[in-house]
């Protein structure tokens, strides 16, 4: 008998070590911004800079060491696919903080993030800086809604903890972990029950083509300093 896995969903992670100061630095970003947007975890579970608009801090000296780490792992991820990087570029689109309390703070909520995507990137990056360990807030990372396995009616013969490894995986939340999969994929934050906020850092990432490429790039994005602003 032969079985062979085709068509595989990558994810990519690993744990980074950053010096403590970087590390001190970096939190307390994010309890700063957590404490500036107090007033919107009264009706909610999580607060993110997405929606605040502090949604570029890449910018900021504080994300300095994580952007470079982000780019090494992102690099490496694209190599799996054996993607020759010398004529990319990547680009950080948007980046921010996600803050989530205790969900049973709110009788409404039943994620502590809802499922969403990224459409409007290629990659999705998520570091984790503070996390209550064993206390929920587990990545949630669903197959994509085209995936046949949704089609086939397994669930009621088979055991229960085998089968959503089928369509759905989870990452328990580490600190100083960062993981990487494409933005297009479903996914959410299971309910958080920590003693203390969970704070995590998101990168949208684009892939582009090298400014003044002229061989083939019919299937690429080219790169953002050869567009042409047409309101002008």
């Amino acid at each position: 008998m032969a079985l062979k896995s085709w068509f595989p969903t990558v994810i990519y992670d690993e744990i980074l070590e950053p010096e403590r100061n970087v590390s001190k630095r970096m939190l307390q970003y994010a309890v700063d911004f957590h404490l500036k947007n107090e007033e919107r975890l009264e009706d909610a579970a999580n607060v993110t800079g997405d929606v605040t608009g502090d949604y570029q801090i890449a910018h900021k000296p504080e994300f300095k060491w994580l952007n470079k780490e982000v780019f090494n792992h992102c690099k490496k991820y694209l190599e799996v696919f054996g993607v020759n990087y010398n004529n990319l570029n990547l680009f950080s689109s948007k980046s921010w903080i996600v803050a989530c309390d205790d969900t049973r703070r709110i009788d409404h909520a039943s994620k502590a993030v809802e499922r969403h995507n990224h459409l409007n990137s290629h990659l999705s990056v998520i570091f984790y800086l503070q996390v209550d360990e064993s206390s929920g807030g587990e990545l949630e990372i669903t197959a994509p809604l085209t995936h046949p396995l949704w089609y086939v009616p397994l669930a009621p013969y088979v055991d229960k903890l085998p089968y959503p490894s089928l369509t759905t995986i989870n990452y328990t939340p580490e600190v100083n972990k960062v993981i990487i999969f494409p933005s297009s994929l479903f996914h959410c934050v299971q309910p958080y029950f920590g003693k203390f906020p969970r704070y995590s850092v998101v990168y949208d990432i684009l892939i582009t083509g090298k400014e003044g490429i002229t061989s083939d790039n019919e299937m690429c994005i080219v790169n953002p300093l050869n567009w042409v602003d047409l309101d002008e």
